[in-house]
């Protein structure tokens, strides 16, 4: 069925103008938030960054050649379309170069060579001293702006947790400016443990259909991640500035994939991996699958079976490996899952390896006469050693 979806659009966007989104969250418990107004919000966004506006200067963000963003979520895709938008300002849109990649040095790599002796920012993307170090060989400016606890000098700034990627790249190219709101929504829904903000209600409702319609379309052109055209369109959210929208329809859609994701979690089963109780599934997609994960810990939790985490994966015949992502309930701190999925991403023999962040590990685990799935549930991959690194 083929719809005029800019005429469904328009019908949304009349049916929400007399929301008013400040009360639209009554019906739940009361709480107390971090920040109680859109001034105290970027009052201290600005404090965190005023070492790094230092040296990212007006001359420094024009010098600006290429963006590397991180292409995995919404924080990555708002970062590089706030810098895509500020430098379209500057000079030749076409002259702007972007790379979209995965998060994980391994990625980065792969595009250093093109990267030599030109101005790079690298947004919503973590790295090590070393690998910084390593990137700084290659360029002719290396600049960072990332939410992730890391090390913060000149041009590489890592946020402290308050905020997410998107909005201190915002601050950062536009000083003067106050955060638009649907950055902030972003930026709310990404970086779930940060300053919590009582004028963002049902924030992660609203991201939602964004996901599904740019940052995880299979409709959305590869080039366009690179060519500017997606920018555009997300620069559009921006400008026009208005979450009730988004809330309106995501409301929905939010409804729908509870639904699914239940549906989908009730078929995973307990077992154990790498002596550890775990709930296991087979199951595949490239959006849903963390969302999965985190209901069958839910789901079994509540059945009293106790696990520790999640696992979920799929064959991927084009890769001729497994991809395993392991997930908890966002709250465990006792297991490094991301260090877990470094180590098996080794040994499991496969060119793509493992990484992740915070509660999640995502690796491959190759194919072959001596590699299989059921390695991982059967056989002691994990050494004592092993163990001892990711429970510190």
């Amino acid at each position: 069925m083929s719809v005029d979806r800019n005429a469904l659009n328009r019908i949304a966007a009349n049916c929400i103008q007399k929301i008013d989104i400040a009360n639209i969250n009554k019906t739940r418990k009361a709480r107390t938030y971090d920040l109680n107004t859109e001034k105290e919000y970027n009052d201290l966004l600005s404090k965190e960054l005023t070492d790094f506006k230092k040296h990212f200067t007006p001359t420094v963000r024009k010098s600006i050649d290429v963006i590397v963003y991180n292409k995995s979520n919404n924080d990555g895709i708002f970062s590089g379309a706030i810098a895509y938008h500020y430098l379209s300002e500057h000079k030749d849109p076409d002259k702007i170069e972007m790379y979209y990649i995965g998060a994980g040095f391994k990625h980065t790599a792969r595009i250093l060579d093109k990267l030599k002796d030109k101005t790079v920012i690298f947004l919503d993307l973590s790295y090590t001293d070393e690998e910084i170090k390593q990137i700084e060989k290659n360029v002719k400016t290396c600049i960072t702006i990332d939410d992730h606890k890391n090390t913060s000098k000149g041009l590489t700034f890592s946020g402290n947790g308050n905020f997410a990627a998107c909005v201190y790249t915002w601050k950062a190219f536009y000083p003067t400016k106050n955060v638009p709101l649907m950055v902030m929504y972003i930026g709310q829904s990404d970086n779930k443990f940060g300053q919590t903000a009582s004028f963002l209600p049902l924030h992660s409702v609203a991201v939602g259909p964004i996901t599904f319609r740019y940052s995880k379309s299979p409709y959305i052109k590869k080039s366009e991640y690179s060519d500017g055209t997606l920018m555009k369109k997300i620069w559009k959210i921006i400008e026009d500035n208005d979450p009730r929208f988004w809330i309106f329809i995501g409301s929905y859609m939010k409804e729908v994939e509870e639904n699914i994701k239940e549906q989908i979690a009730r078929n995973a089963y307990v077992d154990t991996f790498q002596g550890y109780k775990v709930g296991v599934l087979n199951f595949n997609d490239p959006v849903l699958t963390k969302k999965v994960g985190r209901q069958i810990v839910s789901n079994m939790n509540k059945d009293r079976e106790v696990i520790k985490f999640s696992v979920v994966w799929g064959y991927e015949r084009g890769s001729n490996g497994f991809k395993v992502q392991i997930i908890d309930d966002h709250k465990q701190t006792k297991i490094n899952l991301p260090e877990m999925a470094r180590i098996l991403g080794k040994k499991g023999g496969h060119p793509s390896g493992g990484h992740g962040h915070g509660h999640t590990g995502n690796f491959y685990w190759l194919k072959d006469r001596n590699h299989d799935i059921w390695d991982l549930f059967e056989k002691k991959i994990l050494t004592d050693a092993d163990k001892r690194r990711i429970e510190k």
